[in-house]
């Protein structure tokens, strides 16, 4: 049998599973279901886009080294993965990329005239 609960905002009785956990409710489920959630976020970004956009543009600017050493270190950790990305990638965009490499080296040709 599946449970069902009550979304506290459009009021529709649905299955627990559309709802997200959380752990200080009594049910260990939040109050709102998933949709009505994802509605909420959706306004409540739109109304602080910018000044959100700007709070990650001062924090990236104010953290470029740390965000530096961080993804160097992740990619030195997962470098199998890195290159594995890469090859599938490269096949999938050949006739983009080569294109791009002809594009260059007549440009490049130009220049050198």
């Amino acid at each position: 049998m599946t449970q069902l609960k009550r979304c506290c905002h459009c009021e529709k009785m649905l299955a627990v599973v559309e709802f997200t956990s959380a752990k200080l409710k009594p049910d260990g489920l939040s109050s709102s279901c998933k949709a009505c959630k994802r509605e909420y976020d959706a306004r409540r970004y739109a109304a602080k886009r910018e000044k959100l956009l700007a709070q990650h543009k001062t924090w990236r600017r104010a953290n470029g080294e740390r965000i530096r050493e961080y993804r160097d270190q992740w990619r030195a950790v997962n470098l199998e993965h890195v290159k594995a990305v890469q090859r599938a990638y490269d096949q999938r965009n050949a006739d983009k990329i080569r294109a791009r490499k002809a594009a260059r080296r007549t440009a490049l040709r130009e220049i050198n005239l």
